[in-house]
């Protein structure tokens, strides 16, 4: 066995305490929450299956926890968790990057093209809720905010019809 081999198995075959129960536990904590109602993409969310609401902060929880688990806090500064964002956007991109305009639905996408994409964009959430969290950031809050401000900025009675 590696010693990769032996960090995932946790040194023994089969488990014991390594990577590979490390996602196991995760996997059954979000397959629990998602039929107890906690997961999904929101009625207009993604990702087909039953579709219920996700707080961002049971996500932010969830990351910290992660994190914490994995003794990687010391590495989620500000800018660390940015600069990854930043990398994730990149990916993102790459997926449309040379499809030209794509209509809204993805009707001419596959089942892999189509998780792919939630995958990256589910990287870019995840990284945006980690360092809102760091930053002690209220990012439902601070969103809703801004779209009251924009709401005032461009309102509807000297947007619509115009554009």
């Amino acid at each position: 066995m590696t010693g990769f081999e032996s960090e995932i198995n946790g040194g023994v075959k089969g488990g014991g305490g390594g990577l590979m129960d490390d996602i196991e536990a995760d996997r059954e904590l979000i397959s629990k929450e998602m039929s107890a109602g906690k997961g999904g993409g929101g009625e207009r969310g993604g990702g087909g299956g039953p579709r219920n609401p996700v707080a961002l902060t049971d996500l932010a929880t969830h990351m910290a926890d992660f994190a914490a688990d994995r003794e990687w806090d010391q590495f989620h500064s500000p800018r660390n968790l940015l600069l990854a964002l930043v990398g994730e956007v990149g990916e993102l991109s790459e997926i449309f990057q040379w499809k030209g305009e794509v209509p809204r639905g993805l009707a001419d996408w596959n089942e892999a093209d189509k998780e792919h994409l939630g995958e990256e964009l589910s990287d870019v959430l995840l990284y945006l809720v980690r360092l809102a969290d760091v930053c002690d950031i209220d990012l439902g809050t601070a969103a809703l905010r801004k779209l009251q401000k924009n709401a005032l900025k461009y309102p509807v009675s000297l947007c619509k019809g115009s554009s």
